[in-house]
């Protein structure tokens, strides 16, 4: 829970330093600067725990890699086991890069990569 912190206050500081809108000149500009790096640092936190998350869920595959389990479908589980993570480690990291330049991609990135790795394990839970 403490690490959802940042996001909620990320998330408010967005709105709160944008404003209203209505305030012109460099008081406006500067706010709505200050409010694009605020998104800009939400966004990159949230990349950073997209990788680092894929990268906890590769080193537990590593760590069953000495016990491996029996099952008839041990081609597909390994495939998921070893390949899958690294695709969130990669999302995790654009969604990272296109916070500054683009951020609703961004965003789109890493709710993507948060959704493919809610389904990963909800997949892998089946071979349990």
């Amino acid at each position: 829970a403490a690490l959802l912190v940042p996001f909620g206050v990320g998330a408010t500081a967005v709105h709160v330093l944008a404003g209203t809108g209505e305030t012109e000149g460099d008081a406006g500009e500067e706010s709505i600067e200050y409010s694009r790096a605020c998104l800009s640092w939400t966004l990159h936190y949230a990349g950073a725990l997209l990788s680092f998350s894929g990268a906890m869920h590769w080193g537990m595959a590593l760590a069953e890699f000495g016990v491996p389990r029996r099952s008839d479908y041990m081609a597909l589980y390994y495939l998921s086991r070893y390949s899958a993570p690294v695709v969130f480690v990669f999302f995790g990291w654009l969604g990272s890069v296109l916070s500054t330049a683009e951020p609703q991609d961004a965003t789109r990135w890493l709710i993507a990569g948060y959704t493919g790795m809610l389904s990963y394990d909800y997949l892998l839970k089946a071979f349990y």
